[in-house]
């Protein structure tokens, strides 16, 4: 973009990282996001992010944040996903093995 002055030019300067549009509010943010509790929840949520950033409501600095706070959150999520799983298998690993060592006893 060329600029016709350099007061036009520090004007686009002043407004750099500002997105234009409505000024969101922690209200309208948490009304339009809810809780993060499921992983549905994380893809409605970046769905979201997504459109808000393309139509301009959403620096792209704070999109790329609140795209990074969800992807963090499914990180965790998936962690103790894991970790449940796991730890359900390992219980049914002592049962086998107690049901074998108690059918081998009984020979």
């Amino acid at each position: 973009m060329a600029f016709t002055s350099r007061e036009e030019a520090r004007e686009a300067g002043r407004k750099g990282g500002k997105a234009p549009g409505r000024k969101l509010t922690l209200e309208r943010v948490e009304a339009a996001f809810g809780l993060l509790v499921t992983i549905e929840d994380a893809q409605r949520r970046l769905e979201r992010l997504g459109v808000w950033a393309a139509c301009g409501m959403l620096a792209g600095s704070v999109a790329h944040a609140a795209v990074r706070s969800v992807e963090v959150w499914l990180k965790a999520h998936e962690s103790v996903l894991t970790r449940d799983v796991v730890e359900g298998l390992k219980r049914e690993v002592d049962r086998v093995k107690k049901a074998q060592r108690a059918a081998a006893e009984g020979r």
